[in-house]
């Protein structure tokens, strides 16, 4: 579990110790059921890395800007006489000492001691299942979450006021995955803030926000069993104009829209994701097999393989005695595992036998926006206002904290007579570094776009174009940067002078303009090596401007520009020869093969990367060689070639006879060209225009 050192072991009196990981309500309603049921000399330690439980049921009403978000959340302490509070973070459980290791907050690592121990830490957030979600999409699993959400749609409708006509109903498109119950409850939610809000934007009169509500399924709400529910919800959301798309799925997420499964896409301003739970990575550290995600118990929790480790709520696969079948991973079901193992944990530490988990659920309800609800409570079922009304008295019952239900009351009097508030907050604490995803065929950025983020490609290819109506003159990779130069360009317009698109779908790291030349400032290896980069980036993009510039250049080929010099070693050679053939003014070399093909370029780079990794001086050229050097044909335009050998990192570019042959007729490099767009404005020669 790591190195003792620097880390608190406590161990007094673990063993009448009782810890449950998780602040959630099956961590906490345990931890207030356990207070009455076990002696007073066990001590009960609850940890979490929040030191509050959220009411979850009413995000999409914080999101709506319907509830204060500090009223739907309560304090552990609150809710707990004798219990200790620990806010801190789990990050493995050995249970061969019968500890678990936390860190705080500043870092540190700590141990502490168990009796017995509750898993109850709940599911995580998965949005890696499709490409994109996890950059573009919003969760709604936490506070933070909800508050993060509104702000966000509020955003829209300012966006949307000043922008064209034409651009007004892409960005009022919002796109809900998944119509379970917390899909259909936000998309509702979502209608009726959009609607209040519509009258503070008089630009946007005669245009109306599109909520577009994915189902993989054939019907929303499937975990009602009685369908006409499904379908009464499915009308009312319609005549709220939410587009409820059934038996589609999204297959990948962008910026700007979602790529259904059948190819088709839909603008998206603003993407929702209600799908997609993960085991949490804290389960893995039990040394237990998981099942379907989950931890696997005992009828009465304890889980299989462990005599003093118990599991309840999301993350606990659990059997329901009353049905037969595995408990589902809801609120209600987490509510009463916990009730019940407060009296099998009581009577185990009694020595007394335990229980199997019992329980049959009283029904389920979700709110569908504008009064509206549907309901299956004990056998009866209920929809429209009298289910809505129901919703809300069962949920304000629910609140643990007499405090909270009355704030919740007076919101919810509140917003009916009066208006959501429409504020947005920008605080300073919000991200710059984040994660962008891209499909093929999206334009990561545009020639003149300004530069406000550089990037860092983690997957995919990507494309340079110098010309957007040309093919790319250059490939970007995973682990390329790109974008620093209009970054770094202290004399220019802070514009792009190149376009990038996405060959394959790509996922990149987008750092912040205010963060890179911050980072960059303040280390002066990455600020000198990007200066570098950016000089003889920039050096040789000039020239290609100044071709650009000249009319006539447009039908210069690479054979005006070409060196008859081969600058060629032997693909026999080894690192020693190559050493040996580069002199203090040498930059690169070809690498051909016995018939004079070309297989692989050397410069500095390569061979101090053969250096550094101490290869031997018999080593083949083959080990250390860039294998797929970028090259050029003698007819080709002149102008896309030097902007290919501009942004593949290279100081020479290979002229062959043909792209698949590849046999080796000369180089091209940047003064080469230069000189003669020199020569070409001194003399003001626009004849020869072509060779």
């Amino acid at each position: 579990m790591g190195s003792e050192t620097g880390m608190e072991i406590e161990k007094q009196s673990a063993s009448g110790r009782v810890v449950i990981i998780g602040g959630g309500f099956a961590g906490v309603e345990l931890a207030r059921r356990l207070e009455k049921k076990v002696p007073r000399k066990t001590e009960m330690v609850v940890i979490s890395a929040e030191n509050h439980m959220v009411f979850t049921p009413m995000l999409p009403e914080v999101a709506a800007r319907t509830l204060n978000p500090l009223h739907i959340v309560v304090t552990g302490r609150e809710m707990t006489r004798r219990t200790r509070w620990m806010k801190a973070r789990v990050t493995a459980v050995d249970t061969a000492a019968n500890e678990i290791v936390y860190e705080d907050d500043r870092g540190h690592e700590h141990r502490l001691g168990y009796g017995q121990l509750v898993m109850a830490c709940g599911a995580v957030v998965n949005l890696d299942a499709i490409p994109g979600m996890a950059a573009h999409a919003f969760p709604l699993k936490s506070i933070g979450d909800a508050f993060s959400l509104g702000n966000a749609l509020i955003g829209l409708c300012e966006e949307a006021s000043i922008a064209t006509e034409a651009e007004r109903p892409d960005i009022l498109s919002i796109v809900v995955v998944g119509a379970g119950f917390s899909g259909v409850e936000i998309a509702g939610n979502i209608a009726d803030l959009v609607d209040r809000v519509h009258r503070y934007y008089p630009q946007l009169r005669g245009v109306r926000a599109r909520i577009t509500l994915l189902q993989r399924g054939k019907q929303i709400l499937p975990e009602l069993a009685y369908k006409a529910l499904s379908d009464f919800a499915f009308k009312k959301l319609s005549a709220r104009g939410v587009d409820v798309m059934l038996e589609t799925s999204a297959k990948e997420v962008t910026r700007k829209r979602v790529v259904l499964g059948n190819g088709e896409s839909i603008p998206a301003g603003l993407v929702i994701c209600t799908i997609g739970t993960g085991s949490n990575p804290l389960d893995e550290t039990l040394g237990v097999p998981l099942e379907q995600k989950r931890i696997a118990t005992e009828p009465d929790m304890r889980v299989k393989g462990l005599a003093n480790v118990w599991a309840i709520g999301d993350n606990a696969l659990i059997p329901n005695a009353a049905t037969g079948e595995n408990s589902p991973a809801t609120a209600q079901f987490a509510l009463r595992q916990a009730r019940q193992l407060a009296g099998n944990l009581a009577m185990h530490l009694r020595g007394r036998p335990t229980k199997p988990f019992r329980y049959k659920p009283m029904g389920l309800m979700a709110a569908i926006g504008h009064r509206n609800a549907v309901a299956e409570i004990l056998g009866f079922h209920l929809s429209g206002f009298l289910a809505w009304f129901l919703w809300r008295s069962v949920y304000l019952s629910k609140m643990p904290s007499l405090s909270r239900k009355f704030q919740i009351a007076v919101d919810w009097a509140w917003e009916l007579l009066f208006p959501p508030n429409s504020v947005e907050l920008s605080p300073q604490s919000e991200r710059r570094t984040d994660l962008a995803h891209f499909a093929g065929g999206d334009w990561i950025y545009r020639k003149g776009d300004p530069a406000q983020h550089l990037f860092l490609l983690q997957k995919g290819a990507a494309g340079i174009y110098f010309d957007e109506n040309e093919g790319p003159v250059g490939a970007l990779e995973p682990g390329d940067h790109f974008g620093e130069g209009a970054l770094l360009n202290k004399d220019g317009n802070g514009r792009r002078s190149v376009s990038v698109k996405a060959i394959t779908s790509v996922d990149v790291i987008r750092m912040g303009r205010e963060d890179f030349i911050r980072l960059a400032d303040s280390m002066s290896i990455l600020r000198e090596g990007m200066d570098r980069e950016f000089l003889e980036r920039r050096s040789a993009t000039q020239v290609s401007e100044l071709l650009m510039n000249q009319p006539e250049f447009f039908d210069f080929s690479v054979a005006r520009f070409m060196s008859p010099e081969r600058f060629a070693i032997s693909d026999a050679s080894t690192l020693g020869t190559v050493l040996e053939a580069f002199e203090p003014n040498a930059s690169g070399f070809n690498v051909v093969d016995d018939e004079g093909r070309l297989v692989g370029y050397v410069s500095r780079t390569e061979l101090y990367r053969a250096i550094q990794q101490r290869m031997g001086m018999d080593r083949p050229v083959a080990d250390f060689m860039l294998t797929d050097p970028p090259v050029a044909t003698p007819d080709e335009n002149a102008v896309a070639a030097t902007l290919r050998l501009v942004h593949n990192d290279v100081e020479l570019l290979s002229v062959v006879n043909d792209v698949q042959e590849r046999k080796l007729l000369g180089t091209v490099c940047p003064l080469d060209v230069f000189k003669q767009t020199i020569l070409f404005e001194r003399n003001g020669n626009t004849s020869g225009s072509s060779s």
